[in-house]
């Protein structure tokens, strides 16, 4: 009886022992691929930082890859390049990619990092050409991006097809478009832009130029989305129902446009619950139509009003913004001033 409990013991831990010898076989390394393998295209630094610079995309060594976390890759091209190969990342592990002054005919999301599935946080193009940026559908549920939650475009042509319906990154929390490749005039932003990204947290859409944006962009059901900057572009106002839906909208950065004027009802549906709100650099006439955000008693924490241009109907409005006025005061500036509070 003693020997065949000592038999289920031994048989038991043998198991055990096989098992993590089988798992520590075929899990990822935990440090960087041997030099030899991916030298000179590519260095390594520590917490498996990878850079690498080639002509063609193909040059990369992704082969010496297979078997490793990757916290970052970093990939720069100083060839144009037709588009990423087919399936280049399967089998592959990797966090996050930045591709850096890449110049590509055509950008693909998210088919092109098909791979990249079950690893993927975040992607970044920065400061490249890519002359289309496509989508394509990924409905199957295995080809969902479900980690990744940045997608940033940074000096790169980001506003991509509108007819993209559902391109598989269901929880992306950070869309950052700044800048524009080539000389395109973006006269507005596309509707329904970010529709389908429910879980979104922050949006900036600053120096692309456009003229007009509406509410339709972001996501119906926006409960997530905190910050919108939309900074340093060519609006000349604001569409009325542009903050509508927007439950805990936080900051809002508007500086550097070309408003004229401030609209109450624009700001009415999120005012008390800004924290965050910037103006400044907008050529706005400071009369009695924009008086309610100069004199508003109740203002976001941190606030820029925007810059007096032009004849100003109120007088020694220098002196008075930012404070507190009384009725009197008020009255004296804005006759009626009830009707622009």
């Amino acid at each position: 009886m003693a020997m065949k409990q000592l038999i289920h013991v031994v048989s038991f831990y043998f198991i055990i022992i096989v098992t993590l010898l089988t798992i520590q076989a075929f899990a990822p390394s935990s440090g960087c691929p041997p030099k030899e393998n991916i030298f000179p295209q590519c260095t390594c630094t520590s917490g498996i930082v990878i850079s690498c610079k080639v002509g063609k995309i193909d040059e990369i060594p992704l082969w010496a890859f297979r078997g490793y976390t990757i916290s970052r890759l970093e990939l720069t091209t100083y060839q144009e390049n037709d588009k990423f190969f087919p399936h280049s990342f399967m089998g592959l592990t990797i966090k996050f990619i930045e591709l850096k002054s890449f110049q590509l005919k055509t950008l693909s999301l998210m088919e092109d990092f098909q791979g990249l599935e079950k690893s993927l946080t975040g992607l970044s193009v920065v400061t490249s050409k890519v002359d289309n940026i496509t989508a394509s559908e990924l409905k199957q549920i295995s080809q969902e991006f479900s980690l990744l939650v940045t997608l940033n475009m940074e000096g790169s042509k980001c506003l991509v097809n509108t007819a993209i319906q559902y391109i598989g990154i269901p929880n992306l929390k950070n869309f950052i478009c700044t800048g524009r490749s080539g000389n395109e005039n973006f006269k507005t932003v596309p509707s329904h832009l970010l529709a389908d990204f429910t879980k979104l947290e922050k949006v900036e859409l600053s120096g692309i130029g456009f003229q007009s944006i509406e509410n339709n962009v972001f996501p119906s059901d926006a409960r997530y989305l905190r910050i919108i900057n939309l900074r340093d572009n060519n609006l000349q106002e604001l569409d009325i129902h542009l903050f509508q839906r927007l439950p805990v909208l936080k900051e809002v950065y508007l500086q550097g446009n070309k408003l004229t004027s401030i609209d109450k009802s624009v700001f009415q549906p999120v005012w008390n619950q800004l924290t965050h709100l910037y103006l400044n650099c907008n050529s706005v006439v400071c009369d009695c139509q924009v008086a309610w955000i100069l004199f508003s008693p109740k203002k976001p924490a941190n606030f820029i009003p925007p810059t007096c241009h032009g004849q100003s109907k109120i007088p020694n409005t220098a002196k008075f913004a930012g404070l507190i006025l009384t009725d009197i005061d008020l009255e004296d500036l804005c006759p009626n001033w009830g009707q622009y509070f």
